[in-house]
């Protein structure tokens, strides 16, 4: 149940350096690995087996794939998913054996899951289109670039040596170099890849009079694939055990236009960038773009709206007769964008009624509200770089507020450093309670002890814990700094639910971006979540 550590996916573009090929996601499933006979020891003192496999089972229908332990060989296992939002996760694959000097020897694997993706870049149909599909991921996904540019050759899987009757995988990189395989399989709007270790073929092992301790064998990559089941998509996007409420949240833009106010209602999946090149001119042409839509599901995954744009919603023409889509197989643009109200208004001139608005600041003409129901948050948009992403890939409900944009946007902007990560708030509604977790307490000494027991390791670290006030409701803050980050952390607990919101920066730009989370906290409402 604890939060830590934050932003690792600000650390992804380090995981392929040279002879560290995904390094992080390796090390923790490392960790993990230590981890998981542990919990399930501590699991068992405190839940009886039929919850403990309630667990397991709902953890794996959170992700496209799982893996069936009954068919692993002896001495292999998985452990739970760790998330990494909004778009990865990882499932571990682990091996224990005992090596010839008595000691254990560890072997991690893993799946990584990717999506959903909005739109795929491309079909593909024929063997030859999946195998640039795949080729063209390797070189875009960051984990994999150095790979890519290695001598990693996509094969069909068949080719490659392996099968999956699954059909959860249908092709393979091998890379001999780096001693690793990488299987490659789709499964609707998710891309899966699992990374084998360690691996060299009994031919190589022969010729290099290898034995087969910590090595993995073709032997062992086929029970590995053919351990592997799709978990049936909901809809063709959720899984089975995506939390209620995913996706639900919404966009609300307030645009004044002249002499009138127009609402527009927007899907969580398009972002809204105000011109600032614009804005920061003096004499302003009336052709410029008012403001930009950005996302996968739009016509070229980007949308200009101008004044003639906005004059024409309010003559009545539709969002969909102003933006066709590219393709009849796309959804329409007004799945995305629709124009809720138009408010004219009339304003006060010095001598009485008149005909013109009153001007207003530059900061009033856009303002951007982002609505969740069922988290019962809403909250302030930067209309400049503001970001909200929902996870699919996740245990809890959970949304994602980047004020300065995501890590794609944010690392693209002038002055910053590649291993900078942008400020992001998290938003996470926790239902799954431990059967530690206290419900009845008392006083705020027991509600802060609650607090650090679970979110912290309390018995190792001292957290500076306060109780505080979060828009009217009483909760606990806490403090961390971990690993070059910072986070302040707000644990409101609530009719049998936990609201647990974070602020995470560079610990370097702490002080920096504060001003931000106070902006935050000034424009959040909190509503009866457990309605």
């Amino acid at each position: 149940m604890k939060m830590w550590p934050p932003s690792v996916i600000g650390k992804v573009c380090l995981l392929v350096e040279a002879g560290g090929v995904l390094l992080l996601i390796y090390a923790a499933c490392r960790q993990m690995g230590g981890l998981v006979q542990s919990r399930k020891k501590k699991a068992s003192e405190r839940q009886s087996e039929k919850d403990v496999t309630v667990f397991q089972n709902r953890t794996a229908q959170t992700v496209p794939v799982e893996v069936v332990v009954e068919s692993l060989s002896a001495g292999w296992t998985t452990a739970p998913p760790i998330f990494y939002p909004p778009k990865l996760a990882v499932i571990p694959i682990l091996r224990f054996e005992v090596v010839t000097n008595g000691g254990d020897s560890e072997q991690n694997n893993f799946i990584l899951c990717d999506g959903p993706r909005s739109r795929m870049l491309q079909t593909p149909t024929g063997d030859e289109e999946t195998v640039s599909f795949y080729m063209e991921y390797l070189k875009s996904m960051p984990l994999f670039q150095t790979v890519a540019t290695q001598g990693a050759t996509v094969l069909p899987l068949n080719e490659a040596g392996f099968s999956c009757e699954t059909e959860c995988f249908t092709h393979a990189a091998i890379i001999p170099d780096k001693k690793m395989v990488i299987v490659f399989g789709c499964h609707g709007p998710y891309i899966l890849s699992f990374v084998l270790t360690q691996y060299t073929s009994s031919t190589l092992n022969l010729e290099n009079g290898m034995g087969s301790v910590g090595n993995l064998t073709s032997g062992d990559v086929q029970m590995l694939l053919g351990a592997c089941r799709l978990v049936p998509l909901v809809n063709g996007l959720c899984l089975p055990g995506t939390p209620v409420g995913a996706r639900k949240g919404s966009l609300r833009l307030t645009y004044r236009h002249g002499n009138n106010i127009l609402v527009f209602a927007l899907s969580s999946l398009v972002a809204v960038r105000q011109n600032v090149e614009r804005d920061g001119k003096r004499n302003k042409d009336a052709l410029d773009p008012l403001f930009f839509l950005e996302g996968d599901v739009l016509p070229d995954k980007r949308i200009v709206v101008g004044g003639d744009t906005l004059d024409a919603l309010v003559k009545g023409i539709s969002v969909d007769a102003l933006f066709p889509s590219s393709t009849p197989a796309n959804p329409p643009v007004s799945s995305f964008f629709s124009l809720v109200t138009v408010e004219e208004l009339v304003g006060c001139v010095e001598n009485g009624a008149g005909d013109r608005a009153p001007p207003l600041h530059e900061d009033d003409v856009m303002k951007i509200v982002f609505s969740h129901p069922h988290l019962g948050v809403s909250f302030s948009v930067n209309p400049k770089s503001g970001v909200v992403h929902e996870p699919i890939l996740t245990e809890d409900l959970l949304l994602l507020y980047y004020p300065l944009g995501d890590e794609t946007h944010y690392s693209m902007s002038s002055g910053q450093r590649g291993d900078d990560a942008p400020p992001r708030v998290s938003i996470r509604r926790l239902t799954q309670l431990p059967p530690t977790w206290e419900k009845f307490l008392s006083t705020e000494d027991e509600l802060k002890h609650n607090v650090l027991f679970h979110f912290t390791d309390w018995t190792s670290e001292r957290v500076p814990c306060n109780m505080c006030d979060v828009n009217g409701l009483q909760g606990v803050q806490l403090f961390e700094s971990k690993e070059d980050h910072s986070c302040r952390t707000y644990v409101i607990p609530r009719d049998g639910a936990i609201l647990v919101i974070r602020w995470e920066t560079k610990t370097r730009d702490w002080a920096m971006y504060l001003p931000l989370l106070q902006k935050f906290l000034d424009s959040l409402l909190l509503e009866d979540f457990s309605a």
